[in-house]
């Protein structure tokens, strides 16, 4: 079995995250959260999703009748998240369009020409990037910094494919650092990262291969107390620990780094911060 799950079937896995069900309570769910579904389509679902381990049933009397009950399996579980994860990815993709535009529209992101620029970035905002190859120019440098072999080869591939090697190069980064020459850098570009778990370590890095004169623009979104998202997210996408910033936190971050804030503002739930070295 492929991991990629159907929609029934996901939506099967859903109801059965933490609770045992019968057949026809499952298909009154299915129906009631929208997907209209028959017996002929639903226990073909069951047996294919218990052939291949993702779900178990048991046999139980309960008033009077036998019923059989389906659990999820921990199988199950991993492919369900694995195919949440690919929609995430495709929010993701739609997210950074619309952030793109509104990041080049806010004109917070100015960069003279002959810039080296060095970008940490969990998404690929190609229209950015091509800004920022753009405006450095022939003279100029972006390198994307990443944590991730496979990222790290499908940047230079695309790189490649749009001529643009001779100022864009994604870098593979080590654990917590980046191998740049230090006090090399006008511009570091911080799109997405803040708010993740552990990557305070990035202003470190920033820290040391920033010029004394040079930037740090920080583009994320703002952190929503105890929403309920943040605290979904923290249970089964762990990754995706939580949905922004949190401000006391970058502000103990920024401070422990050795930056002062030049700008900072706020709109429509997303944070423009731009940083520069203490004099």
């Amino acid at each position: 079995m492929e991991h990629r799950l159907g929609r029934l079937q996901q939506v099967i896995l859903s109801l059965l995250w933490e609770e045992e069900m019968y057949g026809l309570e499952i298909q009154r769910d299915v129906c009631v959260y929208g997907y209209k579904v028959t017996s002929g389509q639903l226990y073909p679902a069951l047996k294919r999703l218990e052939d291949n381990q993702c779900i178990t049933s048991f046999e139980a009397t309960r008033v009077g009748a036998n019923r059989k009950y389906y659990s999820i399996t921990e199988k199950g579980k991993v492919y369900l998240m694995e195919n949440v994860l690919d929609q995430i990815k495709i929010i993701e993709i739609l997210a950074a369009k619309k952030l793109s535009k509104a990041l080049l529209e806010s004109e917070c992101l100015t960069i003279e020409e002959g810039d080296t620029v060095v970008g940490f970035s969990d998404m690929w905002f190609k229209d950015v990037t091509h800004h920022i190859s753009n405006s450095v120019g022939s003279n100029g440098s972006y390198i994307i910094a990443t944590g991730d072999e496979r990222e790290s080869s499908l940047l230079s591939e695309w790189i490649n494919h749009e001529g643009l090697e001779d100022r864009i190069k994604a870098l593979k980064t080590e654990p917590n650092s980046v191998q740049i020459r230090p006090q090399s850098v006008d511009l570091v570009l911080v799109l997405f990262r803040m708010h993740l778990e552990g990557s305070s370590w990035i202003l470190s890095e920033a820290n040391k291969i920033l010029r004394d004169d040079g930037r740090v623009l920080i583009y994320d979104l703002l952190d929503i107390e105890q929403d309920f998202r943040s605290i979904l997210y923290g249970e089964i996408l762990p990754r995706h620990s939580r949905m922004g910033v949190k401000m006391d936190e970058i502000y103990g971050v920024i401070e422990r780094n050795q930056f002062e804030i030049i700008d900072e503002a706020t709109w429509r739930g997303l944070l423009f911060m731009t940083l520069g070295k203490k004099r």
